[in-house]
């Protein structure tokens, strides 16, 4: 048996987010525009999905993190993905920033991005149902705790993200489903313009090959 390490940016950020979460660092978004507008500022648009508040609410991110996005790395690549890791990070920071006042943390918007993203794997002319379903579900199970509950977590993110894989996931994906490793075979004609005759494969004499005995059954035949 052996072990293949095939995502090392889902992996490299796994492994952020438990050194964020363990280690305390004051990484978290703030909720004050003026806070990010300074020269150093900026960053915390881009370490806030790397601190989470305990075990738990690292361990429920990185459960779904991990499961959907070696898949997404291994599709657009590593570079691409990466990208689309920073954007939606920077949008759902600033996005939140706006709206919210308190210290934005955790992976969960990335984490919705990577669900909603995966819709487009196979293309956009051939989407798959249950990933329709999944961001359904996800997209009502956030909308009804956003109206419904009264706590810190910040549901904007998380339908921020939702809805930035979708836009990536529709830019990133191909035209049509991947094509199939079967090709048309092209007819030929002959020079008098009929279809010319099967090519006949250059098979081996099993025959010859067969022992007298073999051969004189066969000959009877």
């Amino acid at each position: 048996m052996k072990i293949s390490f095939i995502a090392p940016l889902s992996l490299l950020f796994a492994a952020l987010c438990v050194v964020g979460t363990y280690i305390p660092l004051n990484f978290g978004l703030p909720g004050s525009l003026p806070a990010v507008l300074n020269p150093v500022g900026w960053i915390y648009l881009f370490t806030w999905p790397f601190i989470h508040a305990d075990t738990t609410h690292l361990v429920s991110n990185m459960m779904l993190f991990l499961l959907l996005a070696p898949v997404l790395e291994h599709r657009y690549g590593a570079f691409k993905f990466l990208l689309c890791i920073l954007f939606s990070s920077a949008a759902i920071g600033f996005a939140h920033i706006l709206t919210n006042s308190a210290t934005l943390i955790g992976a969960s918007g990335i984490v919705f991005m990577c669900i909603t993203m995966s819709t487009f794997l196979g293309g956009k002319n051939r989407i798959a149902l249950h990933t329709i379903i999944v961001s359904c579900l996800f997209a009502y199970q956030e909308l009804h705790a956003a109206f419904t509950t009264d706590n810190n977590i910040s549901y904007l993110a998380h339908l921020g993200g939702g809805v930035l894989g979708i836009l990536l996931g529709w830019l990133l994906a191909s035209d049509s489903a991947q094509a199939t490793s079967s090709e048309p075979v092209a007819a030929t004609t002959s020079n008098k313009g009929t279809p010319a005759a099967p090519a006949q494969l250059d098979l081996p004499d099993f025959k010859s090959q067969l022992s007298p005995k073999a051969r004189a059954i066969l000959d009877k035949k």
